[in-house]
């Protein structure tokens, strides 16, 4: 039997792909032919069937997740260092709007504000 290379990421619309096509297992469907599987095929036990759910639940979450992550700015997540730091207090002070500055280090308001705050700048509310 071959199997074709699994590439190690997934775009949003291939997990939903994948999702579509357990379901189509888990209605007893060929997805290809739109036959019915026969019910005495081993795979059409409970067990596996909730297994198939699960996984068609988790790739959803999955696709969900890449989508989040794909629209965030591209340094999120990223370590901060010196440099950084002093460029985010310059434009603090100097009075640049906070989502400019965002864009600026490429991150979030959360995240610039949360930096703010550590550096002790910026009091929480």
């Amino acid at each position: 039997m071959f199997f074709p290379e699994i590439p190690q990421v997934f775009t949003p619309e291939e997990l939903r792909d994948h999702r579509t096509e357990i379901i189509a297992l888990l209605r007893g469907v060929n997805s290809e032919t739109g036959e019915v599987i026969p019910e005495m095929l081993s795979f059409r036990t409970p067990r596996i069937l909730e297994a198939l759910q699960s996984s068609a639940d988790a790739l959803e979450a999955l696709a969900r997740r890449e989508e989040r992550h794909s629209s965030l700015p591209e340094r999120t997540s990223a370590p901060w260092n010196a440099g950084e730091d002093r460029m985010l207090l310059v434009a603090y002070e100097k009075k640049v709007p906070i989502a400019r500055i965002a864009d600026n280090h490429r991150r979030t308001i959360g995240a610039i504000r949360s930096r703010l705050s550590k550096l002790t700048v910026l009091k929480t509310q």
